[in-house]
């Protein structure tokens, strides 16, 4: 049924001398109103819209009408009216009126003015002969005088999210607990509740992705109530979009929210910056092997945790005590050629594994174009074990080895080396360091392989039962996924190169890591020459969606340009990576991110060499986050200034 009301064609007379005229002085008691009887706030505000002229003279009148009918102002109320004896009403009636809804004068003085209108014989209050109807007046309901009418139908209403009355209503929540919100319909606004609009209600992310549809809701005495609990892909900012239809008038309020990460009830988990620690280069302090630092990988052997860095130009691998990231200790040293390490020469790629009770590192080797196996269970100690090279004994994908990652299938382990000069990877058993065993191995346009081309680094993930591998390419300027599942038969899956379905941060793609969120995996990646990061959902490996990308330079990215390495860690609930950066004259630095939605990565800290302590920046090439009990490090190599840096990362609650 619609709402109607009812709108006057007001007459052309003067105001209100057409109405009633006071045959015999009437009588106004002001001690009347300012008595027990309180005048309603409608008679205030119809005085100050009169006197504005935001409403027709009778409206006034009926107001006062009002205030004699319940004995709130006393008047003699004459019976003959004499229309004749009519007059304009004077201007400062309507100032009177005016200051006094707005509490400037005294009841007193306003109803002087009343006084004077009925002494003037332009003001006569009769009894309404009939019930008195409603009209719109410059979009105010007043009452009408006893006139002409036509009859139109209200087509607007007013809708108010979360407002003041709902007091549990916040804009934020936490991972895991409810986020209540209440919408409410009116008539106007501030006026009364009204049913019957149709109302949809979603969340969405600040970038558009639908979070939960609550489809069609229908609101009882004017309000809607309801909650729904926040998972962690909604962590950051969220959109309650709420849109109501009514009689054809249609109205879409968005009211924004933030999810946090809480831990108990002492706050959120989250580091806010970086510090400089302890600094070492090459030649001093017993470190020999740091020249042309390259590759870092982090371990422990009981109490202690170690590094072991890959050096470049000094075709070796330094052994490093960082259990104190304040005052770190050289330990053992070897280079390629001595003790029978024959595999170092360009030593570049390094990753660590356990075998039983010992601990191994694989390092690959660009000159050498081979693998070296170490044991690296004693610190000061270390003994080459197997070590293969390119085209010998089935290794057929290790020229130009760079980088290198280790995992599991069963009770066996092996090694999966990214090859840049061979365009391919090699799989690898190192179940038995000291018998290392070729399994199989792709090249880049070969059974389906289409972004090998110039492989640079990987990452591997586990998805249900099976593993995976990502591949970034930097002269393909891509990723390529593999099941490595079956060492002996890998399979391509999915592949993406930069600038097609979304992916724009691909170009000379140099470095990748993975990480879970939820129930989703992803990889982020380092483009060199786009000097950003490219966040990539791989939850389905055959079908790979990118998410959100930044640069250098834009939202609080400042040390992106040439973008060398990353790695991923957590403090609580939230995930960070690192970003290595490396520029001549540039960018060398590194790049704290916050990455817990992939869909809205946010810059956090970065930090150049030269500046707050850091020494060792220059030329940055890995970065490797550990932990020590629960304090959150990182260990930079310096590829240009031949050393490393350490970096202490304060993961405390807020």
């Amino acid at each position: 049924m619609s709402v109607k009301i009812i709108r006057l064609r007001y007459l052309t007379l003067s105001v209100l001398a057409v109405l009633i005229v006071v045959s015999t002085v009437p009588l106004v008691s002001s001690d009347v109103l300012r008595g027990e009887s309180t005048v309603p706030n409608w008679v205030k505000n119809t005085a100050g819209w009169w006197a504005s002229d935001q409403i027709p003279d009778s409206a006034f009148l009926q107001g006062i009408q009002y205030l004699i009918k319940e004995g709130i102002m006393i008047v003699e109320i004459p019976t003959e009216i004499d229309s004749e004896a009519a007059e304009e009403v004077p201007g400062w009636v309507k100032n009177t009126a005016g200051w006094w809804a707005e509490d400037k004068i005294h009841d007193i003085t306003f109803v002087s003015g009343i006084k004077y209108l009925i002494g003037k014989g332009i003001l006569v209050v009769m009894e309404p002969q009939v019930e008195a109807a409603k009209c719109n007046f410059k979009g105010k309901e007043v009452v009408c005088s006893l006139t002409e009418k036509e009859v139109v139908e209200i087509k607007d209403f007013y809708m108010e999210i979360n407002g003041g009355s709902c007091s549990y209503c916040l804009n934020w929540a936490h991972v895991g607990k409810e986020y209540h919100f209440q919408i409410e319909t009116f008539d106007e606004q501030h006026g009364k509740y009204i049913d019957g609009v149709k109302i949809t209600a979603k969340i969405i992310s600040k970038g558009g992705e639908l979070r939960h549809d609550f489809g069609q809701v229908t609101t009882e005495d004017g309000i809607y109530k309801n909650s729904i609990v926040s998972s962690m892909d909604w962590y950051a900012e969220n959109i309650l979009s709420v849109t109501g239809e009514y009689y054809g008038v249609e109205k879409t309020i968005e009211k924004e929210f933030e999810v946090f990460v809480k831990r108990g009830a002492d706050g959120t988990w989250q580091v806010r910056y970086m510090q400089a620690l302890d600094a070492e280069t090459d030649g001093a302090n017993s470190f020999d092997e740091l020249n042309g630092a390259h590759g870092v990988e982090t371990y422990t052997i009981g109490s202690s945790t170690y590094a072991i860095v890959a050096s470049l130009d000094d075709d070796g691998v330094q052994i490093i005590d960082i259990s104190d990231p304040t005052a770190i200790v050289a330990k053992d040293s070897e280079t390629d050629g001595a003790n029978s390490f024959d595999e170092l020469d360009g030593a570049w790629g390094v990753d660590t594994f356990t075998i039983g009770s010992s601990t191994y590192a694989i390092v690959a080797s660009k000159a050498d174009n081979g693998v070296q196996i170490i044991d690296i269970s004693i610190p000061t100690a270390i003994v080459a074990k197997d070590a293969e090279t390119d085209g010998v004994n089935g290794f057929d994908e290790l020229d130009g080895a760079h980088g290198v990652k280790t995992y599991t299938i069963g009770s066996s382990t092996y090694a999966i080396v990214v090859s840049r000069d061979d365009n391919g990877v090699q799989i690898i058993d190192i179940t038995n360091p000291s018998v290392i065993v070729a399994k199989d191995s792709e090249t880049d346009g070969a059974n389906s392989f289409d972004e090998l081309d110039g492989a640079d680094d990987v990452s591997t993930f586990v998805i249900g039962s099976s593993t995976y591998a990502i591949v970034v390419s930097r002269d393909d300027d891509g990723v390529q996924i593999i099941d490595i599942t079956n060492p002996s038969v890998i399979v391509a899956k999915d592949s993406e190169t930069d600038e097609v379905n979304g992916f724009t941060m691909l170009n000379l793609a140099t470095s990748v890591d993975t990480f879970t969120i939820g129930s989703s995996t992803y990889a982020i990646v380092v483009s060199q020459r786009d000097d950003g990061v490219q966040m990539i959902d791989i939850s389905d490996p055959d079908n790979i969606v990118a998410v959100d990308a930044e640069t250098d330079g834009v939202n609080g990215f400042t040390m992106l340009n040439g973008a060398e390495d990353v790695e991923t860690f957590t403090c609580g609930s939230r995930t960070y990576a690192l970003v290595a950066s490396n520029v001549t004259g540039d960018d060398n630095g590194v790049q704290l991110i916050d990455i817990s939605n992939p869909a809205n990565i946010i810059a956090i800290d970065a930090k150049t060499d030269g500046a707050n302590g850091f020494t060792e920046l220059e030329g940055v090439y890995n970065i490797e986050p550990f932990k020590i009990g629960s304090s959150q490090y990182a260990i930079a190599t310096s590829y240009t200034d031949d050393g490393v840096q350490m970096i202490g990362m304060d993961c405390s609650i807020s």
